[in-house]
C-alpha cells in the first residue's frame, strides 16, 4: 500500500503578523502626540484626527487615524502611555516607500530652504526641530535579526505581539 506524504515548499514561510502593504515607524519624542500629530499633518499634507483611545494591555492609548484617497493609504498614529513612543502605522500598497520618505526626511538635513516659499521654510523648520532635540525615529522589520539574545528575542516577541494587537485592532476597527 502507498502512503500519501506531503512535504511543504521550500518557499512557504511563517505567516508575519504584519501584511506586505503595511508599515510601521517608531519615533521616540517627549512632544505631545496632539502637536506631533499637528507636525506630521503640516508636514506630509495629512489630516490626523484623534479619535477613541485604542485599549492596549488595561491602557488606552491615544490614537489619531487618516484616509488618503486619493492615494489610498491609510494613517494610524497611537502613543504609547508612560513612555515618548510614537507609533506610526502605514497602510496601502505604497506603504512602504511612504514609510521609506519618512524615515529619510527625518533623518537626513532638509534640502535648503527658498526664502520666497514660507511652506517649505515652515517645513524645514518642523524637521530641523525634530532633528535637533535628536528624534530617533526606526522602521520596524517584520524579520528578526538572527542571533538575538535570549532577553533581545524575547523583547522582540512582546514587540510582535503588541503590534499584532494594534493591527488586529485597525482591522476589527478601520476597514
Amino acid at each position: 500500500m502507498k502512503k500519501n506524504t506531503f512535504t511543504l515548499d521550500d518557499d512557504f514561510e511563517e505567516e508575519s503578523p504584519l501584511l506586505d502593504d503595511t508599515a510601521i515607524l517608531f519615533f521616540q519624542s517627549d512632544i505631545p502626540n496632539y502637536i506631533f500629530a499637528d507636525d506630521l499633518n503640516h508636514l506630509y499634507r495629512l489630516n490626523l484626527t484623534r479619535t477613541d483611545d485604542v485599549p492596549v494591555r488595561d491602557a488606552s492609548w491615544p490614537f489619531y487615524s487618516y484616509h488618503d484617497h486619493l492615494r489610498l493609504l491609510k494613517y494610524f498614529l497611537v502613543e504609547r502611555p508612560d513612555t515618548s513612543t510614537k507609533i506610526l502605522i502605514i497602510r496601502g500598497e505604497d506603504a512602504p516607500s511612504e514609510s521609506a520618505r519618512i524615515l529619510h526626511e527625518f533623518s537626513d538635513s532638509p534640502a535648503e530652504s527658498d526664502p520666497l516659499n514660507p511652506d517649505l521654510q515652515h517645513r524645514n523648520g518642523i524637521l530641523l526641530s525634530y532633528q535637533q532635540s535628536l528624534t530617533p525615529v526606526t522602521a520596524y522589520d517584520p524579520n528578526p535579526p538572527l542571533g538575538l539574545s535570549r532577553k533581545a528575542a524575547k523583547e522582540r516577541q512582546e514587540l510582535d505581539t503588541l503590534l499584532t494587537t494594534l493591527l488586529d485592532h485597525l482591522d476589527l476597527n478601520h476597514l
